[in-house]
């Protein structure tokens, strides 16, 4: 009897020690995982592929009080990375579809490319990179039907 109640607790304490330490269950909320498989997309169409790390990434929509931020990037060492979206962002009516695509790509260049920022313009003051910082002066961020082709080129070199 001693054995079993011994089994039981040394079980017991292994589930809670797996719960808060490893396992983790990878989210990805179901409003932004039309921009990660556009991702994936984008990537498999220039010979990449990202499956296995983005499973690795909880992806969800969440309130981000700092001025400025559309999303972030958390890496982690004892949990999967996190990607946040600031859900004000997405939900107000002005924020258009390729503004949602352009802040996935961004925060997935962060996570799955470890791109930092770039702030390099063209010869016209526009912004050469997806993974502009938002709160530089150095360009002008112009992400449209016309430039979206070579700024996701740009994102994956």
């Amino acid at each position: 009897m001693k054995t079993s109640v011994q089994i039981f607790f040394l079980s017991l304490i292994s589930l809670v020690i797996w719960s808060c330490y490893g396992g983790n269950d990878v989210n990805v909320d179901p409003e932004l995982q039309e921009y990660v498989d556009r991702f994936n997309a984008e990537a498999n169409a220039r010979g990449l592929n990202f499956d296995l790390r983005i499973e690795e990434i909880d992806i969800s929509l969440a309130e981000i009080f700092s001025s400025g931020v559309l999303g972030q990037c958390v890496n982690n060492e004892d949990r999967n990375d996190a990607i946040q979206i600031d859900e004000s962002y997405w939900k107000e009516p002005t924020t258009t579809d390729l503004d949602k695509e352009f802040v996935v790509f961004h925060e997935l260049g962060h996570c799955v490319l470890n791109r930092g920022h770039l702030n390099t313009a063209d010869v016209d003051g526009i912004c050469s990179s997806i993974m502009y910082n938002g709160n530089s002066t150095n360009c002008n961020l112009e992400y449209n039907a016309e430039n979206r082709e070579d700024l996701i080129d740009e994102l994956f070199q």
